[in-house]
């Protein structure tokens, strides 16, 4: 689903640091299935303090409308001779879903490794993330069952060469 067209032009993304603490500390945003669904917001934080911690290979992105922040999106590049990239999150703020801007920001990620010249960006999404496997697949992802360690889960990956 597109996002309004005033929604799409007042998202900004800008990277997440350590001065943007207070402000994941107070995002909120839904949960879909098993592990995430008892504490999706705590693994969200966890993830985001991992990825603006000190390692040179995590990366997160915020997306902000009118100084909230609305949506979050980490990454990490694994083998970055063989291109690979891996999505690790990707959440929308509660009161913003089904707007498209979950979309927006998986865009804006695919965009960050094409512009980089990365072959590929890869996320693995529960089976009963609908959302999210709906998304990736109108974005053109391949989509697999992963076979282990759960098959309840499946491989999502963009070809970006």
């Amino acid at each position: 689903m597109a996002a309004p067209a005033t929604l799409l032009t007042q998202l900004e993304f800008h990277p997440l640091g350590s001065e943007h603490r207070d402000q994941l500390r107070r995002f909120r945003c839904a949960a879909v299935g098993e592990p995430w669904a008892l504490d999706v917001e705590d693994a969200i934080r966890n993830e985001v303090a991992d990825a603006i911690g000190t390692r040179d290979d995590h990366f997160a992105i915020g997306g902000w409308i009118e100084h909230e922040l609305v949506t979050i999106a980490t990454w990490y590049t694994d083998y970055p001779k063989e291109g690979w990239v891996w999505s690790s999150v990707l959440a929308v703020a509660t009161d913003h879903r089904r707007k498209g801007l979950g979309s927006a920001t998986k865009e804006q990620v695919l965009r960050w490794a094409r512009d980089r010249g990365f072959a590929r960006v890869t996320s693995f999404v529960d089976g009963d993330n609908r959302a999210m496997l709906a998304l990736n697949d109108q974005l053109g992802a391949d989509r697999r069952r992963r076979p282990w360690p759960r098959d309840d889960e499946f491989v999502c990956t963009f070809a970006l060469r």
